[in-house]
């Protein structure tokens, strides 16, 4: 009888001994899921945060840019204009044509 008690003893202890096993092996699991969350989750914020840096600069960068762009050629009309008065009027002449053309094409396109 001693000994299959013991050996009860044994299996029990041994089906205990496995169970805390795969508690312990679940807990780990867990945590690496939760550590991996957390990883994935930082990374979307930086992500996010990196992307509304990068459009703030892209957009001011953009803006300066066509500043700068039409600023030039706003001079270069000017000066072309001073240089003559045929360069004035034949720069009003083209102007009042190209305005005509896209004020027609706008209400085309409405």
């Amino acid at each position: 009888m001693a000994t299959v008690r013991m050996i009860v003893g044994s299996v029990l202890g041994t089906v205990n001994s496995t169970a805390d096993a795969v508690f312990g092996l679940a807990d780990t699991a867990t945590s690496s899921i939760n550590m991996l969350n957390r990883f994935v989750e930082s990374a979307a914020t930086d992500q996010r945060e990196r992307q509304l840096a990068h459009r703030a600069s892209f957009r001011q960068t953009l803006m300066r840019e066509a500043t700068m762009e039409i600023a030039a050629g706003n001079a270069e009309a000017v000066r072309f204009r001073e240089e003559s008065e045929l360069n004035k009027t034949l720069f009003d002449e083209a102007s009042a044509m190209i305005d005509a053309i896209f004020s027609r094409h706008d209400r085309t396109n409405l």
